[in-house]
């Protein structure tokens, strides 16, 4: 089957490769922290360290297997 590769899905673009451990919000008020860019940033920094940690923890499982 033929294609042109598209462009990848719109909903995984927030996804990071570089570590975000040590990221911190940047809101200085009630306000900036409530609105819905500083929620939705805070739910992505969130994702992705959970996916970083993840990643590495079945690596290391992985590697501990293969030894």
């Amino acid at each position: 089957m033929k294609g042109k590769q598209g462009k990848a899905s719109a909903t995984c673009e927030w996804i990071k490769v570089e570590p975000v451990i040590g990221d911190k919000c940047q809101a200085q008020t009630f306000e900036e922290f409530v609105s819905f860019d500083s929620l939705r940033a805070i739910l992505e920094f969130r994702a992705n360290l959970l996916l970083q940690k993840t990643g590495m923890e079945l690596s290391n499982r992985l590697m501990g297997e293969i030894k």
